[in-house]
């Protein structure tokens, strides 16, 4: 499980890993998360989360990923995205 609030940047760093072969959102949920501490001025309060299936790529498949240059893979290793 994981919050909905962040499942676009989840799901697009799930799906960069060369280990995993899929990541997916199969069911959204709400949790219901009690106050555990005096401070909380709230007496619970719902929080959106999502179920994600995660595919962990096979040796054989993580195996031929690595082997291949990539530039083949249409991957680009630059690090301009990086913050």
């Amino acid at each position: 499980f994981h919050k909905t609030s962040t499942r676009e940047y989840l799901l697009r760093i799930l799906n960069d890993k060369r280990f995993i072969e899929s990541a997916q959102v199969v069911a959204e949920l709400k949790f219901d998360i009690p106050r555990m501490y005096k401070f909380h001025k709230e007496k619970s309060m719902d929080v959106h989360v999502d179920l994600i299936r995660v595919v962990i790529a096979s040796e054989e498949e993580e195996n031929e990923t690595q082997s291949t240059p990539d530039s083949e893979r249409g991957e680009d290793n630059n690090n301009d995205d990086a913050e």
